[in-house]
C-alpha cells in the first residue's frame, strides 16, 4: 500500500465534487462548521462555534460525494469600537444580522456537509455552524458576563447552545434534532428575529436606534434562531445589546460510519474545513492507482 492521501477542502462558498478513487473503500473525514460573526473592531465579543466532526466513511470506488464546506458569517456592529461590519450570513445556511440603521447584527455561520447522490440526496453528514453576535452596546459589562456563546451542538443527539443573553433574555435558541431554533424574545426585546428551519439559520431582529439588533442563527440539520432586537433603555445593569443567534444542530447517518467522535465547539476557533484521509493501492510498478478527482461546481 502507499502512503496515506489527504485532500482538503477549504472553505469557499461554492458546492465541490469527489470522486472516489479506485481501491479505496474507507476515508477517515473530518468536518468543520463555519464560525458563527463576531463584533467588529477591538473589544468586541466572540461568536459561537461550529461543530467539529471526525469519523470513518465506508466508501465505494467510483461513486461521487458531494461537499460542501461553510463560510464564516459576517462581522456586525460593535459600539465601543465605532466599528461596524456586514451582516452577511454564512454560506449555505447561516441566518443574516438584523439591521440598526446603519449598523448590522452578525450573521450565523453556515453549516458544512457531506452529501451521496448529488446535493439533496443522501445526506451522510452534516455539522452545524455557529450563531452571530448582536451590536455591541458600550454600556455593557465585560465579556466574561455574557456566559452564553451560540455554539453548534457537541454531537448528533444533542440540542445546540441558546444564544448568548445578556441579562438572560433576547438570545435565539439552539436547532434541535428535528426542528429549528426559536426566536430569541425577553424583558427588553422589542424586535423579534426569525426561528430557525431546516437547513437555515434564523435572522436576527431589526430594530431603530438607539436600540440594538440581533445576530443571526447558525445553520444546520435545523439551524437556531435568531437573535432578537433589544431595547437599551433603563439601567446600566439592564443593558446588553443585541441577542446572539443559537447554534445549528448536526446531523450524521445512522449507517457507513465507524470510529466517531465530536469535539466541543466551545474550544473550536479555526475556519470550517473538510478534510479526507485515505490510503491508496500500489500497482506493480510501485505507482499509486486511481488518484482523486476534483471538480469546483458553481
Amino acid at each position: 500500500m502507499s502512503g496515506p492521501v489527504t485532500v482538503t477542502f477549504p472553505s469557499v462558498g461554492s458546492s465541490t465534487t469527489f470522486l472516489v478513487p479506485g481501491g479505496v473503500a474507507t476515508i477517515d473525514c473530518i468536518v468543520r462548521g463555519a464560525l458563527g460573526g463576531g463584533s467588529a473592531g477591538a473589544s468586541g465579543y466572540p461568536s459561537g462555534s461550529g461543530a467539529v466532526f471526525r469519523g470513518f466513511l465506508a466508501v465505494t470506488p467510483g461513486e461521487t460525494l458531494d461537499i460542501q464546506v461553510g463560510t464564516r458569517g459576517g462581522l456586525g456592529g460593535n459600539l465601543v469600537s465605532s466599528a461596524n461590519g456586514t451582516g452577511t450570513p454564512g454560506w449555505p445556511d447561516g441566518g443574516t444580522g438584523g439591521i440598526m440603521g446603519s449598523r448590522h447584527g452578525a450573521g450565523g455561520g453556515g453549516s458544512s456537509r457531506i452529501w451521496r447522490g448529488g446535493i439533496g440526496g443522501t445526506l451522510l453528514i452534516c455539522a452545524g455552524g455557529g450563531g452571530g453576535v448582536g451590536v455591541l452596546d458600550p454600556n455593557f459589562a465585560s465579556p466574561g458576563t455574557w456566559p452564553q456563546m451560540g455554539n453548534a451542538s457537541v454531537n448528533e443527539l444533542f440540542t445546540a447552545d441558546t444564544g448568548r443573553n445578556g441579562n438572560s433574555d433576547g438570545g435565539g435558541r439552539g436547532g434541535q434534532a428535528g426542528a429549528g431554533g426559536a426566536a430569541g424574545t425577553g424583558g427588553l426585546t422589542t424586535a423579534v428575529g426569525t426561528a430557525g428551519a431546516s437547513f437555515q439559520g434564523g435572522n436576527g431582529g431589526s430594530i431603530t436606534f438607539p436600540s440594538f439588533a440581533g445576530g443571526g442563527g447558525g445553520g444546520g440539520w435545523f439551524g437556531g434562531g435568531g437573535g432578537a432586537g433589544r431595547n437599551p433603555l433603563g439601567s446600566i445593569a439592564n443593558y446588553a445589546g443585541g441577542g446572539q443567534g443559537g447554534g445549528g444542530s448536526n446531523f450524521l447517518a445512522a449507517s457507513g460510519w465507524s470510529s466517531v467522535t465530536w469535539t466541543a465547539p466551545s474550544s473550536v476557533t479555526g475556519d470550517a474545513i473538510i478534510t479526507f484521509t485515505y490510503t491508496l493501492p500500489v500497482g506493480r510498478r510501485g505507482f499509486a492507482l486511481g488518484m482523486p478527482l476534483v471538480k469546483q461546481l458553481g
